[in-house]
């Protein structure tokens, strides 16, 4: 319980509210006694004095609420419709939640912080976790922009870290003869479409998009027109759409070696140029799930027959195509531009398996271990 004392001074009349909160006797002075009143019945709700400062500022801010600022950015952003679903999505299932009725300037970094780590207990995952906070903080930033608030309550070191496991970091990449006894058993037309994604690098969703008219064979160096890519919705039942490519780096021709070529032949000859590349068992393009289900169908057989170890989703023929690349002397930003996303993200991702830096490491080695002894590039 609180209580509110009166006390005549010098400076005039004053009322001083105390309560005890964590065994401490907090006390709060208000020239008002309808403002002690107000902090008194806030307290005795609450019990905790930041609690109720919160809810003060809240009932006098003129800001905007974080829902309102969120429709507001959304409006004027720049983005495909499937992303402002997913940021629709990270609104009405952790933001919205957990403040979104609260005026955008009265959350702090303390809510912030305590926000990242009630999405690590739901279990959330450390990307997915980056993704939603870095939604949050475009939102503070409109804002800021607008001078609803003032800076950026979440901090980059709130967030979890973004770490690869020994067995995700073993998965993500083939040898050679681990991904063909994968694709040697993978049923047509995936199989096709898988010997594509590893010539290649590019998405799924890319390749999915692709139509006969984005196969220019018929050139000096034959390549794949990379215009467009599948999307999915995620608003009112998830369904698909061709959409842009995921970024304007990924706007790009795809150079395809002479095999590829060949087997692309088949796929083109006597169709129309606005016909899917691969089309669907029953629909028009293949579904966002049929290849990825062939593949891992390869790869169980490919284990069963003692040609594989490990346990790879689709996605490891792009990482193991960039992996072949790098290992025969593809410059990094070369690879950027070939995979479609810059040269700081590609460094990131296959830094570690760059044979000019694996060489550099085994030089200082030599020199260090082994009296200097040289080494020779191969």
């Amino acid at each position: 319980m609180a209580s509110i004392q009166t006390r005549t001074g010098p400076k005039g009349t004053s009322f001083r509210v105390t309560w005890r909160e964590d065994g401490a006797q907090k006390v709060a002075t208000y020239r008002s006694e309808e403002a002690a009143q107000n902090w008194k019945q806030l307290i005795e709700s609450v019990g905790s004095g930041a609690e109720a400062d919160r809810i003060l500022a809240k009932r006098q801010s003129a800001a905007p609420t974080v829902d309102e600022v969120a429709e507001h950015r959304l409006e004027l952003l720049r983005a495909t419709r499937g992303t402002k679903a997913t940021y629709r999505q990270y609104m009405r299932t952790h933001i919205s939640p957990a403040f979104g009725s609260w005026p955008i300037n009265t959350v702090d970094p303390d809510d912030c912080r305590r926000f990242v780590i009630a999405l690590e207990n739901k279990g959330r995952a450390p990307k997915m976790i980056h993704n939603i906070c870095g939604w949050l903080t475009s939102m503070m930033l409109h804002a800021e922009e607008r001078g609803w608030r003032t800076g950026n309550p979440m901090k980059a070191d709130m967030l979890p870290a973004v770490e690869r496991s020994d067995d995700t970091e073993a998965n993500m990449f083939l040898t050679r003869a681990e991904a063909d006894a994968i694709i040697s058993r993978v049923h047509q037309p995936y199989r096709d479409f898988c010997l594509v994604m590893l010539s290649t690098g590019m998405r799924p969703s890319e390749i999915r998009a692709l139509t006969v008219g984005d196969v220019l064979l018929d050139q000096p160096q034959p390549v794949l027109r990379v215009t467009k890519a599948m999307k999915n919705s995620r608003e009112r039942g998830s369904y698909e759409y061709v959409g842009p490519p995921k970024s304007k780096a990924s706007r790009r021709s795809v150079g395809i070696p002479p095999s590829t070529a060949q087997l692309l032949r088949g796929h083109v000859a006597g169709r129309k140029s606005s016909e899917p590349l691969f089309p669907g068992a029953r629909t028009e393009r293949m579904s966002h799930s049929a290849p990825g289900r062939a593949f891992n169908k390869g790869a169980a057989a490919a284990r069963k027959a003692g040609k594989l170890d490990k346990d790879p989703d689709l996605y490891a023929l792009r990482h193991t195509h960039a992996s072949l690349m790098l290992a025969a002397g593809m410059e990094t930003w070369k690879l950027a531009n070939h995979l479609g996303h810059d040269e700081t993200m590609t460094r990131k991702v296959y830094g570690h398996l760059m044979p000019e830096a694996q060489f550099e490491a085994a030089t200082f080695a030599a020199k260090a271990l082994d009296g200097g002894a040289a080494l020779e590039a191969a």
